[in-house]
């Protein structure tokens, strides 16, 4: 598909972002202590994770309207899990709050840049450098990804077309690098992206890791 309207690629991070919080509104204690889909981490550490990511963006956004480059998390994965793991412990009110006012912040940064701010770049973790329209699309998938990980009823097979069709081509281009000879399964598009982003049924051929 053709790369979606700025506009709407905003709208659609909005909805993404307004439906996990829909989900997680009533959260229990029991249900933020829970298992999620990544091993070793309860619901609470995603949705801390979820809110530190909107957070980190928001700055870099912030960043960019000053006319400087910042690195996500302060270029620090070590500082990144510290803070995941310090509130993970919240009760599941504050969790919830902290989803809210992040992703809240993170629209106004959105909303905030103007036309000359989306040429400038963010730098993530890795070192490379991204576009602030790739860096949206980089937020969208941290939502939709995390949301089917909370294990809360939202699988792939939830996920919008749009979403489904821009993102499943850009993984399957980024497949031959990733895992050489290794060919896509003849499946439903969203269960392939859900298989791409580590997140498909067992019995499908392994992946690296996906970061």
């Amino acid at each position: 598909m053709a790369e979606p309207g700025r506009q709407l690629l905003l709208s659609r991070v909005d909805e993404s972002d307004q439906a996990l919080l829909a989900r997680i509104s009533g959260l229990s204690e029991d249900e933020a202590r829970g298992g999620s889909g990544l091993p070793g981490w309860t619901r609470a550490h995603l949705l801390t994770h979820v809110a530190r990511n909107a957070e980190t963006l928001a700055d870099a956004f912030e960043a960019a309207r000053r006319g400087e480059v910042l690195t996500m998390y302060g270029g620090n994965v070590g500082v990144r899990n510290a803070d995941i793991e310090s509130g993970a412990d919240r009760p599941a009110a504050e969790l919830i709050d902290d989803v809210q006012r992040s992703s809240s912040r993170l629209r106004q940064s959105l909303r905030a840049l103007a036309e000359p701010d989306w040429s400038r770049r963010v730098r993530h973790l890795n070192g490379s450098l991204l576009g602030i329209e790739d860096v949206v699309v980089m937020r969208w998938q941290e939502v939709e990804i995390h949301h089917v990980d909370l294990d809360l009823g939202y699988g792939p097979e939830l996920w919008s077309p749009e979403f489904v069709e821009l993102n499943l081509a850009r993984q399957l281009q980024r497949l031959p690098e990733r895992a050489p000879g290794v060919s896509p399964p003849e499946l439903p598009d969203h269960e392939v992206l859900g298989w791409l982003y580590g997140r498909g049924r067992a019995g499908l051929p392994e992946l690296p890791p996906w970061p």
